[in-house]
């Protein structure tokens, strides 16, 4: 009888480390999000939302890493957990798995907007 109890022990032992090896060897799937911090009187979100928005919109990097566009004015600063605070608009923060990674203040070119994307998202 303890030889029986001996095995069923082992075998539990052999399918948990087995459960555990697996677990570990899974990698998570890295989840980005770009936040746009905007205001209503600056004239350099309303370029951004205007001529940048539209084209993200459809550019293969949004379903990479998709944009959220917060409204300082309307939203404040959002629910999200930011190194420090927003000092210019527009500013673009990219998140990784809900954590601050990257950001760019202010508006800049259109093809260094979506290569400032494309380095902090694609590895």
């Amino acid at each position: 009888m303890r030889w029986v109890q001996y095995f069923v022990i082992a075998l539990l032992g052999a399918v948990t480390a087995n459960f555990v090896v697996q677990n570990h060897s899974q990698k998570l799937e890295e989840k980005f999000e770009v936040i746009l911090y905007t205001l209503s009187l600056c004239d350099h979100c309303a370029v951004f939302e205007t001529d940048y928005l539209p084209d993200y919109k459809v550019h293969a990097l949004s379903k990479i890493a998709p944009l959220v566009m917060i409204n300082m004015d309307e939203q404040g600063t959002g629910p999200y957990h930011l190194k420090t605070p927003i000092s210019h608009v527009p500013t673009a923060i990219i998140m990784k798995n809900g954590k601050e990674v990257a950001r760019l203040n202010g508006l800049v070119d259109r093809t260094f907007f979506y290569a400032f994307i494309r380095n902090q998202t694609i590895q």
